[in-house]
């Protein structure tokens, strides 16, 4: 016998279409986050080795609000 856990994405989809469509919602808004924050990385990195360091702050502030909107995201997400 083999224990699922219960958010198996098999289950999920089968049986609550709702919550696999919330999951994968979610996973797509975290992969634009992470990929919105490699672009702010490197502009940072960019502007730092430019010697623009107010474009550096402007930077670490929009990688700030992304990992709070992200974190955000992880608390409201529903419990299954």
């Amino acid at each position: 016998m083999t224990h699922r856990s219960p958010i198996d994405p098999r289950e999920v989809s089968r049986d609550h279409p709702d919550i696999a469509a919330s999951l994968n919602a979610r996973i797509g808004i975290v992969a634009v986050i992470i990929v919105c924050q490699l672009w702010a990385l490197t502009a940072a990195l960019d502007a730092w080795l430019g010697g623009d360091v107010g474009a550096v702050w402007w930077l670490l502030v929009f990688q700030a609000a992304a990992f709070v909107s992200a974190l955000l995201l992880w608390i409201a997400s529903p419990r299954s």
